[in-house]
Parts: structure tokens; sequence; C-alpha cells
């Protein structure tokens, strides 16, 4: 699964460029996050692409989901608590891992998934400045 997962992130980092943050989370209950800059680096040291690598192999190996949150140069102005405030747009992609593959969320599914809640599964209000997309790969 080693090969596999190098090349899923090998994917993530062509088709998805910029800032991004990938979310995995194992059907053990088992989640992380990872930062990857707009050059392609995982984290801040050289071993986040190692735990990267080895938790995608054990969701391929699974079963697991993934959204990658990309960020996008634009800001809009949203209302707060505390005052308008102004938060990055950004462009959000599902994926399933399962049995040694991938298959990628259509934009429908992505924004079903953001926007339920998974323990009770009631309905959750859409996020500011959030777009769902295809998964391009």
């Amino acid at each position: 699964m080693k090969e596999k997962a190098k090349e899923f992130l090998k994917l993530v980092k062509e088709k998805i460029p910029g800032q991004k943050i990938l979310t995995l989370c194992l059907e053990d209950g088992d989640n992380g996050k990872w930062d990857i800059s707009s050059e392609n680096k995982v984290g801040y040291d050289a071993t986040h692409e190692l735990m990267l690598l080895a938790a995608i192999s054990r969701g391929l190996q699974s079963a697991a989901g993934v959204t990658i949150r990309q960020f996008l140069p634009l800001k809009v102005e949203v209302n707060a608590i505390s005052g308008k405030i102004y938060i990055p747009t950004k462009n959000l992609y599902g994926f399933f891992l399962c049995g040694g593959k991938w298959l990628g969320m259509s934009k429908e599914e992505v924004g079903e998934a953001q926007n339920t809640d998974g323990d009770i599964g009631q309905q959750l209000e859409k996020e500011d400045a959030v777009f769902y997309k295809d998964a391009p790969f």
C-alpha cells in the first residue's frame, strides 16, 4: 500500500495546487490533519510526510475518509460575534479510501457530508466562503 499512498499524495500535490489542509479520518476513529504548503511541503518536519503516508496506507488497507481544504487568495467579509472579519475562501474536496483504491466524491456528496452532523445525522448550516468541488482525480 506504500506505493499507492505515494501515488495518492502525488496526485493531491499535482491536482490541488496551493496551500491546503488534508484531514484523514480512519474507520477506527483515528484522525489526523496535515498542512501542505504551496510548495507541497507536508508540515514543518520531514517526519510529517512519512506520518501522512503511513495514515494514507492504513486508510487504503481498511477504510478512511479524506477531505482537502484548498485555500484561495480571495478573502470575504463575514459577521462574527466580535464584528466583521475577513476569512479566506476555500475549495473543499473529498475522497473515500478502501480496498487499496480511492474514490473521488462529487461536489454534491462533499456538501452533504460536510453539512451533516456525523453523530446524529442532523443538517448543519453551510460554512461561509467554502466551495464544494468535484474530486479532480
